[in-house]
């Protein structure tokens, strides 16, 4: 067996120089942990195992048992070699919006909100148009070839379209209005009959301002000879009416 001297702390010692051989005595093991051959303490093999890293293998395989525990995204305990994946901090979900971590985790969900959706008009949409209420979410309203409505209907008082529905009143007042008699209108009543709002057919003159919408209407049509500036006639039907009846002109 070969040997050599080093130098220790200023001591000579008798060293090895090949694999092989006893020592007796203390071994000083080389600090200088470099060289694939050199002895190195236990301590320092403990050091390394503890923190192990995957850029510290290069070849070879090490013992489950020998493995140390790796914590992070991969934790493995030591001595173990089952890999757990870290979870985060989202439920379990479906999400229209996730949060990537620069790792590539999802580690946050959302649902949209209003802001998300852009301003669109309705003439951009081209395409699955809805074509009845129901398609627009709109389930209370009736069905045009006839069905049930529960809850209030407000009907309109003064409709403006054909298609509005109306109320019972407004129907009252139409019925009332086409019904009732119109300046001009003439009518067949007793003779007794009297009313300020109808004057008798007889061929009397009567004044112009206070009848005027009955002048606007007749003007000097019913004139018979020459009559005042301020008057006019309404017409003379006294000679056709029936006995003890009167026909009357409504103002």
């Amino acid at each position: 067996m070969r040997s050599r001297s080093l130098t220790q702390n200023s001591q000579k010692q008798t060293g090895f120089v090949s694999p092989g051989g006893t020592v007796t005595g203390s071994l000083i093991l080389n600090p200088d942990t470099s060289k694939p051959n050199y002895a190195v303490t236990k301590q320092y093999v403990d050091t390394v195992f503890s923190t192990l890293t995957p850029q510290n293998f290069t070849h070879g395989t090490i013992p489950v048992e020998r493995l140390p525990p790796f914590a992070g995204d991969l934790r493995v305990d030591a001595g173990k070699n089952i890999i757990t994946l870290q979870g985060t901090s989202i439920s379990p979900g479906v999400f229209s919006k996730v949060t990537v971590n620069s790792k590539g985790l999802i580690v946050n969900g959302f649902g949209l909100i209003p802001a998300d959706i852009p301003s669109l008009s309705f003439t951009k949409i081209t395409t699955g148009k809805p074509t009845t209420f129901l398609g627009y979410g709109i389930v209370d309203a009736l069905n045009k070839n006839g069905g049930v409505l529960t809850g209030n209907l407000t009907l309109l008082n003064d409709p403006q379209s054909d298609a509005h529905v109306t109320t019972l009143r407004y129907a009252r007042n139409q019925v009332a209005q086409r019904a009732a008699l119109r300046t001009g209108d003439i009518v067949l009543k007793p003779s007794t009959f009297n009313s300020s709002q109808f004057l008798k057919c007889n061929g009397q003159s009567v004044d112009k301002q206070i009848y005027a919408d009955l002048f606007t209407l007749i003007q000097d049509t019913f004139a018979n000879g020459t009559i005042a500036v301020d008057t006019f006639k309404v017409p003379d039907l006294a000679n056709v009416a029936l006995v003890h009846m009167s026909y009357f002109i409504k103002t």
